[in-house]
């Protein structure tokens, strides 16, 4: 898990194995790089901020409620991306 009030977060490296995701920043930009594709459904709510997913057979849609959901693989684990006002980037660069 990880909050910031007001500053980015990045994760970056192999995270084949991420199984549970909880980010939240207030005023802040995620950025998430992975080497390798995990298993995992994440929910973003990102207020005021784009959603940018560069990962081979993600399946992306937008909710109703504004809120996007990003499903890799076959989404074993579930994760939870909270901006205020801050982008989201997902990247799988395998």
């Amino acid at each position: 898990d990880v909050a910031t009030g007001s500053g980015g977060v990045s994760i970056e490296g192999d995270l084949a194995a991420l199984r549970r995701l909880r980010v939240d920043t207030g005023s802040g930009s995620v950025r998430l790089r992975s080497t390798a594709m995990p298993s995992i459904e994440i929910v973003i709510d990102t207020g005021s901020g784009d959603v940018d997913v560069d990962a081979p057979g993600a399946l992306v849609k937008k909710l109703a409620s504004g809120a996007w959901t990003v499903r890799l693989q076959d989404g074993a684990g579930s994760g939870v991306i909270d901006t205020g006002s801050g982008s989201v980037d997902i990247i799988i660069a395998e």
